[in-house]
Order: structure tokens, then C-alpha cells, then sequence
């Protein structure tokens, strides 16, 4: 109903402008779409180690319990840093983080493809090892604590540290069918471990004491 001039000139606008919302709508679609692959990445990796988190770890021992039954087995290896807080009073939290994010590459080291390496939280770190028995779990976490103990730890203030790590071992099924009591068998094997001494392997079958049972009570752990 325009003149022609008037009507093209409009025309040009509101094609300008739906360009323009098209434009923003695409770029805003491809921002959230980027936050929220970040925001996976973020649930999925822990930031300073590297490693991954507790809910992967999680996911993929659900997954391997499922088959547990079947060939050698299901091993999992908690483990953490002896003495960790002089470390953080000694050297500060600076300190105590390039202390674990050296950890975390040396355990990297030896592992198989399927094997999961992941960060519990603080200096507790766990290793989910499928189709692995429980002498062969035993072997890597005797392998881990003697080349923890042999490595030099470096921090970028000039110092060199000597440090020791303690750990549990559990097996499926041979400790545990299920998640929780896989945990609590391996959290009680490592507590035995620090015990006895620290620098060495906790086994399920090395409990002994009344803390011990108290960590394993209601966990439904399958006596060794």
C-alpha cells in the first residue's frame, strides 16, 4: 500500500533486523552450548590435578560391577598422601597442590587404558582397575607406593620433598558386589595401612581391630 520507495526502504529494515536477531540468536545458541560443554568438562575433571572426578569414577565402577562377577574381577586402590597437612603447614597450600598435581602424573604412569585414576577430594586419590584380580591390584598398589617413595617432588619455591603415600585395596567380588561396601572395604584397608606404619598396602584381609570393624559395619563387606 506504500510507494515503492518507501515500502523497499522498509523492507530493507526489517530484513536488517531479522538478520541481525537471526545473528544474535545463532552467536547466543553457540555460547550456551559452549557453557555448557565447560560446565561438563568441569564436572567431569577435577581443575588442578587433571584428574577425573568422583562422579565419573562412580559411573565407571558401576559399570564394571556389573561384569565383576565374570573373569578376574573389579580392584580399587584408595589412597593418600602420608603426613599431607606438614606438607600444607611446611610449604602452604601452594606447596601441598604441586605436591598433587606431580602425584597425579606419576600415577597416570603404568596404567592401563580402561584403568581410572581419579580425585577423591583433598589428597585422597582412587584408582578403579577393571578385569584386574586382587593379587594383580595388590602388585600395581605395592608398585605405586614404591615409586611414589623413590620419586623427588619438586615445588617451584626451591625445595625438594621426599613423601610417602598409604593405601587400601579392595576387590570385587571378592570383598564386595556393590559401590558402597567396595568403598568401605578399601577406605578400612587403607586406615590399617596408615595404622600400621603408612608406606604400605591394606588389604581387607589385613583387618584387624575395633576402628577397623567400626569402618566396616553395615557396609555388607564379604569377610575375607
Amino acid at each position: 500500500l506504500l510507494p515503492l520507495r518507501t515500502a523497499t526502504t522498509d523492507a530493507m529494515y526489517v530484513v536488517a533486523a531479522i538478520l541481525s536477531t537471526s545473528g544474535l540468536l545463532i552467536e547466543s545458541g553457540e555460547r550456551r552450548a559452549s557453557l555448557m560443554s565447560q560446565l561438563a568438562r568441569q564436572a567431569a575433571v577435577d581443575p588442578l590435578t587433571g584428574l577425573v572426578t568422583r562422579r565419573v569414577l562412580d559411573s565407571a565402577a558401576r559399570s564394571a560391577l556389573l561384569g565383576a562377577a565374570s573373569g578376574s574381577g573389579t580392584a580399587l586402590i584408595l589412597l593418600d598422601v602420608d603426613r599431607f597437612k606438614d606438607i600444607n603447614d611446611h610449604y602452604g597450600h601452594l606447596g601441598g597442590d604441586e605436591v598433587l598435581m606431580q602425584l597425579a602424573g606419576l600415577l597416570i604412569q603404568g596404567t592401563r587404558a580402561d584403568d581410572i585414576v581419579s580425585r577423591m577430594g583433598g589428597d585422597e586419590i582412587a584408582m578403579l582397575l577393571p578385569a584386574c584380580s586382587e593379587a594383580a591390584g595388590r602388585k600395581l598398589a605395592e608398585q605405586v607406593c614404591a615409586r611414589v617413595r623413590a620419586h623427588p617432588f619438586r615445588l617451584s619455591q626451591g625445595h625438594e620433598l621426599m613423601i610417602t603415600v598409604s593405601a587400601g585395596l579392595s576387590h570385587a567380588p571378592t570383598h564386595a558386589n556393590d559401590l558402597r561396601p567396595l568403598y568401605a572395604a578399601a577406605d578400612a584397608a587403607l586406615y590399617d595401612a596408615k595404622r600400621s606404619g603408612r608406606d604400605r598396602v591394606g588389604t581387607v584381609r589385613d583387618l584387624t581391630g575395633p576402628e577397623v570393624t567400626r569402618r566396616l559395619s553395615g557396609a555388607q563387606v564379604i569377610a575375607p
